[in-house]
């Protein structure tokens, strides 16, 4: 996984314990320092590229594009072993 997908991944869960558990502030700071550890070792390009990547609206094409690949990677790895 690359920076940007781990940094997704860490804002995501920031997000979810804010909304829903606010009362565990450990994990709150855990996951918020997390969040900026994951920032500090990206480079201001990439952070950048990830800010635009999140402001993106995809068209309809686009969505249905993403989904057929999704399908398509799944399907082409249907035959493997999970363990």
């Amino acid at each position: 996984m690359s920076q940007s997908d781990w940094l997704k991944l860490a804002e995501s869960r920031l997000t979810v314990m804010n909304m829903f558990d606010e009362s565990n502030t450990s994990e709150i700071l855990r996951l918020q320092n997390a969040v900026n550890d994951i920032q500090s070792k990206m480079t201001e390009n990439e952070l950048s590229q990830y800010n635009s990547d999140k402001n993106v609206v995809l068209t309809a094409k686009e969505i249905e594009t993403n989904r057929l690949a999704t399908v398509k990677a799944m399907n082409e790895n249907r035959d493997k072993p999970s363990i």
